[in-house]
């Protein structure tokens, strides 16, 4: 009898705490579940940015350039560059660019002073800043970069330039301008002495001095020389020297007497003679021509019935 009873009470508690997690279901769960009621999770996500986009880069504002003699001549490439960082992303990276004509190829070229201008910042610690590319409100800024052309810097009609663009970030951006820029053709001269001293002379014979005036070519184009001059005004009260007592040789030393045997006589009108000078040419080696020469001058003193103390007048030297 004891054993029944104690048997029907184990059936009675196993059904009550069957009936009391059954009430608690959701509790009992959410703590096997959470532990101490709940937990979180942390989220984690890292911004790589895109690539900085140049949008058009224009070369010397599409207007055609003209070189400057004897130095160089700074020209801009220009673009507006977006990044979905902002502006200042790409104000602290780093660009460059590539200015170069057709007989180059392409911005792969490798740089010289004819056909083919870098200016390179990567790797230097300064960043493009907002010099460079100035301060804007949204993801865009436009930037400019520049070089300096050499004034033998090749003419042609297919200039172009490529920007690329590095952002903070490494992200690399490049485009090259869809228009070609026209560089023009420019005629400099140079000459290596602004005086031309004949020395003494006495009359019916050469001045002592045989003098040789160096030419050089500043610019871009084969040129042929001109010269012309003005007649001697000399103190004295015998009369001027005439313009074509000078005499020239652009192949050597003269040897004439000054009164167009043999000569060349200097002329007031400009006269074109064969010269061939070339532009400093340093890459294209197929025309290894002089973009130096010399010229060679005397003076033939004629007879006078006075003295005439110091002589002076001008000589002008035209590339043409």
């Amino acid at each position: 009898m004891t054993k029944k009873k104690s048997f029907n009470s184990i059936i009675v508690f196993v059904l009550l705490l069957s009936a009391l997690l059954f009430i608690n279901s959701d509790n009992y769960i959410t703590a096997l579940a959470a532990g101490d009621e709940w937990e979180n999770a942390t989220t984690t996500v890292t911004e790589t940015g895109s690539n900085p986009s140049p949008i058009t880069p224009v070369l010397n504002n599409n207007i055609a350039i003209d070189l400057t003699a004897a130095t160089t001549k700074i020209v801009n490439c220009v673009a507006t560059v977006t990044d979905s960082n902002g502006y200042a992303d790409i104000q602290n990276g780093k660009g460059n660019i590539t200015v170069y004509n057709a007989l180059a190829t392409d911005s792969t070229c490798t740089a010289n002073n004819l056909n083919c201008y870098k200016n390179e910042t990567f790797g230097i610690s300064t960043t493009l800043g907002s010099t460079l590319c100035p301060n804007s409100d949204d993801t865009s800024v436009e930037c400019t970069l520049s070089v300096a052309l050499q004034f033998n810097t090749n003419q042609s009609a297919d200039w172009r330039c490529n920007m690329t663009i590095a952002d903070s970030g490494g992200s690399l951006g490049t485009a090259t301008s869809p228009n070609p820029c026209i560089l023009n053709g420019m005629i400099a001269i140079n000459i290596n002495d602004s005086s031309m001293d004949f020395g003494a002379a006495v009359p019916t014979e050469f001045a002592d001095n045989e003098v040789v005036q160096n030419i050089s070519n500043y610019g871009n184009t084969i040129f042929n020389l001109s010269v012309n001059g003005t007649e001697m005004d000399c103190a004295g009260t015998a009369p001027n020297i005439a313009v074509g007592n000078i005499s020239y040789n652009f192949t050597g030393i003269s040897t004439g007497i000054g009164t167009g045997l043999g000569e060349n006589n200097l002329t007031e009108t400009s006269t074109e003679r064969e010269f061939n000078l070339y532009p400093n040419l340093t890459v294209t080696a197929d025309i290894p021509l002089a973009s130096t020469n010399n010229t060679w001058w005397r003076l033939w003193l004629p007879q006078a019935s006075q003295s005439r103390g110091i002589c002076t007048g001008e000589i002008w030297f035209v590339g043409s």
